[in-house]
């Protein structure tokens, strides 16, 4: 019965012959311990920037009860969510109490996020021309 030519290792650098499992016996496979996990990947820090149900309804009920809720956009009464006055696509904390406020879904937040929305599209849109301004100063230098 025929068998495959042997090959070389695939340890990047060797040129060795593969023995077992397209290694040779200078560098042995390891299997699956030194391997990268997806789920490991930047763990600590969503862990850090995510907040469970039960952190967030705490936290809604506190700004809602120190603020007496009372929208911080239109100041009236009756706010029944909870909004972030600094957005955090903005640059504005996800969990500082500070950065939190009482807001009436209707219309208040609706049209307080639309005012971001377009705030943040002109911000990147300002970025992309500096940036093609920039790359066609340096091809014309």
């Amino acid at each position: 019965m025929p068998t495959a030519p042997p090959t070389r290792c695939t340890t990047p650098g060797c040129h060795q012959l593969a023995t077992r499992k397209g290694r040779c016996d200078a560098h042995p496979s390891s299997g699956w311990i030194d391997r990268p996990r997806p789920q490991d990947r930047d763990r600590s820090t969503t862990r850090r920037n995510q907040t469970t149900a039960s952190e967030w309804q705490r936290t809604r009920s506190r700004v809602l009860r120190d603020h007496h809720n009372t929208c911080h956009v239109c100041g009236l009464p009756g706010a029944d969510q909870v909004d972030h006055i600094i957005p955090i696509g903005l640059g504005g904390a996800r969990k500082d109490p500070a950065n939190l406020a009482p807001i009436h879904a209707e219309p208040c937040h609706r049209n307080k996020t639309a005012k971001e929305l377009t705030e943040m599209r002109r911000n990147a849109t300002a970025q992309q021309r500096a940036m093609q301004s920039e790359a066609n100063e340096s091809e014309t230098n």
